[in-house]
């Protein structure tokens, strides 16, 4: 079952990628008309082209250049605009989990790139990465876990027993939304055994 917040969260981040791609046609219009409605401007200065070099000068050019750089901005500023924000519903639902499994003394940071890192009271701590929308398993948001290096040698039968895997001496995990809250407790607990051995 899906929370009502991360219902909202849904929602809102599709409108968002709307008004993003509307704006994104609406810019590479007015880019075309700003760089081409005024005349070409040739690298190459030939008093007269004629045949395709005409057509050569108008593709190797300072418009096309500038048009291409222009272009390449928006769409870097699209991706980080997609990759970068967890939509606020979502913050409030992983925020909220996160404070009811861990405790007031946990510190919990959210952080650039929809990332939340949680450092435990005994000084353990793990990375939750959000995944707004999955496309492979066409999940919503899907939360990925890595936690801080774990030094003992028990760390694989650790990680078995409280289903995680391991990757360079960490626990790692791919968690839906709706096993947060157990998996959770459980990473904090394999995280609390292991500070104790």
């Amino acid at each position: 079952m899906e929370d009502s917040l991360l219902k909202q969260a849904k929602s809102l981040y599709q409108d968002r990628i709307r008004i993003v791609l509307s704006l994104l046609i609406i810019g590479v219009t007015v880019t075309v008309y700003v760089f081409y409605s005024s005349g070409i401007v040739a690298l190459i200065q030939d008093s007269t082209p004629q045949g395709w070099t005409a057509g050569l000068e108008v593709v190797v050019s300072y418009n096309t250049f500038g048009f291409a750089l222009a272009l390449i901005l928006m769409v870097l500023g699209y991706r980080f605009w997609t990759q970068a924000f967890l939509p606020s519903p979502a913050t409030v639902y992983t925020l909220g989990v996160l404070r009811g499994i861990l405790g007031p003394r946990a510190s919990i940071k959210m952080t650039l790139g929809r990332r939340f890192r949680v450092t435990l009271p005994d000084g353990s701590g793990f990375v939750l990465r959000c995944t707004i929308h999955d496309r492979g398993s066409n999940e919503w948001f899907l939360y990925h876990v890595v936690s801080t290096e774990i030094n003992t040698p028990d760390i694989r039968s650790l990680a078995l027993r409280h289903g995680f895997g391991v990757e360079n001496r960490r626990l790692i995990g791919t968690v839906s939304h709706e096993e947060l809250h157990a998996r959770t407790a459980l990473l904090a607990k394999a995280l609390s055994l292991a500070s104790e051995s």
